[in-house]
């Protein structure tokens, strides 16, 4: 009994010093009113709304101070850009709160009028410790005010996505769903293996679709199922998890016992509405690759929808873990080290030149005018022209920290944390070979580079 008044006693105190943290109340910031405007970025490090960049000045840790209005080093500061989206004036900071995680796959949203974020959470136990392993989702108005937590979760590492005011997370096999307005939980399911938010950072908001805003997992064999059937299920639901339909499950291609038509599933990319995944299949104690297949998802999603037999197509007969779509039925197909662009239509393989500077992929970051971008194991970023001229060109020398983010490509500028200087946010054009630092050090920052810089001299 005691025991349990113990533990309830330390819950209490934990919601009593986080509610504590609040009470921060800032005057409005002046800014032009581009709530209706397109914008670009959304998830990744900078974000593009009307005529203002929204970005992360740097990245921080969960052992230095969080206090809202007092952090420099990982808020988001404000430019404004001029007709060439090139950064102009000074950096204004909009919310003086550090945006982290151990979660690399998602960064800061702008949704109209509201700023959305992560952030290491100030929750202290009743000792007065802070609990690193928890994060808030939280939401700022453009302006700098109204600053809300969405949610605090244990875990710092979980998986998020913010959509059109809905936050979607993963965490302990679970997929849930929350209104941002009125904080209502929405459970879309406790058996979920794993799951994919298409990104779309550089998609101007006016172009992205429905198919665009859907969340794909897959859930697993429910536990009452003592059949030998090997295979698990593949859904789409909307952000709000309102609708959900099961797309593929283990009776979708044959109604009897024909166990190689029952599969098991993994999302491999997606792109255009179109979702690829690798479909396996057990014989004789076996796993399969049935190949990477192609599901259709425009006009698709109603609380009726269904699997339509007219929407899937087998793109190849292998397991390619990155796949993007080109033109006339071409498709760029990457593993770790190799690239190819794959024929469709004539069923051939054309394996890129591995070089030197190809570096082992870790990212593809985009397909634009020609080239794709892709982050290598070196963490920097390369362009290959995909004309057949098989050439690879390294673009910043500078390297990445990608601790927390990856670069983000926002028109011709790239965004990245710069990992030898204090990782800072840096911005280059395509084609420079070196970026400038577009943000603020904090002074704890200044006064260690210039210590540095004074024992370097000095030596």
């Amino acid at each position: 009994m005691a025991k349990k008044l113990l533990i309830v006693i330390s819950s209490l105190l934990i919601s009593i010093f986080a509610l504590c943290a609040c009470g921060y109340n800032p005057k409005p910031i002046e800014h032009e009113d581009y709530s209706k405007a397109d914008v670009v970025g959304n998830g990744g490090l900078a974000v593009k709304q009307g005529k203002y960049l929204y970005f992360v000045n740097g990245v921080s840790d969960y052992t230095s101070s969080n206090k809202i209005g007092a952090v420099v080093k990982g808020a988001i500061m404000r430019y404004t850009l001029d007709e060439q989206d090139n950064i102009t004036g000074d950096p204004v900071t909009i919310v003086p709160k550090k945006v982290f995680s151990s979660y690399a796959g998602a960064g800061i949203y702008v949704y109209g009028d509201w700023i959305y974020y992560v952030t290491p959470s100030e929750v202290s136990s009743a000792s007065g410790k802070t609990l690193t392993d928890y994060i808030e989702f939280m939401r700022t108005k453009v302006d700098g005010t109204g600053t809300q937590t969405i949610k605090r979760i244990e875990g710092n590492s979980t998986q998020y996505a913010f959509i059109n005011g809905f936050l979607v997370y993963y965490s302990d096999n679970k997929l849930v769903s929350i209104n941002c307005e009125n904080k209502k939980e929405t459970v879309i399911s406790e058996t979920v293996s794993s799951y994919y938010i298409p990104k779309v950072v550089n998609k101007a908001d006016s172009k992205i679709t429905d198919a665009d805003n859907l969340v794909y997992f897959i859930e697993n064999k429910p536990e009452d199922d003592k059949s030998s059937k090997t295979y698990n299920s593949l859904y789409a639901v909307t952000a709000d998890g309102n609708i959900k339909v099961k797309l593929i499950t283990f009776d979708t291609y044959d109604k009897g016992n024909d166990y190689t038509k029952c599969y098991t599933l993994s999302i491999s990319g997606y792109a255009d509405d179109v979702l690829y995944f690798v479909k396996s299949y057990t014989a004789n104690g076996e796993s399969t690759t049935a190949g990477t297949y192609a599901y259709n998802f425009k006009d698709f999603m109603s609380a009726d929808a269904a699997y339509e037999a007219s929407r899937e197509t087998k793109i190849t007969p292998i397991n390619y873990s990155m796949i993007y779509p080109m033109e006339n039925g071409k498709y760029l197909l990457a593993d770790s080290s190799d690239m190819y662009i794959y024929d469709s239509t004539a069923a051939t393989y054309d394996k890129l030149n591995k070089e030197d500077s190809f570096a082992t992929i870790t990212k593809l970051n985009n397909i634009k005018d020609g080239y794709v971008y892709y982050t290598g194991s070196s963490q920097k970023l390369y362009r290959y022209k995909l004309d057949g001229t098989k050439v690879v060109e390294p673009l910043i020398k500078d390297t990445f920290d990608t601790t927390f983010l990856y670069p983000t490509l926002i028109g011709e500028n790239v965004y990245y944390i710069k990992s030898d200087d204090y990782k800072y946010c840096y911005v280059a054009k395509i084609g420079d070979k070196e970026g400038k630092m577009i943000g603020i050090m904090s002074e704890a920052d200044e006064s260690a580079k210039a210590s540095a810089s004074s024992s370097a001299t000095a030596k």
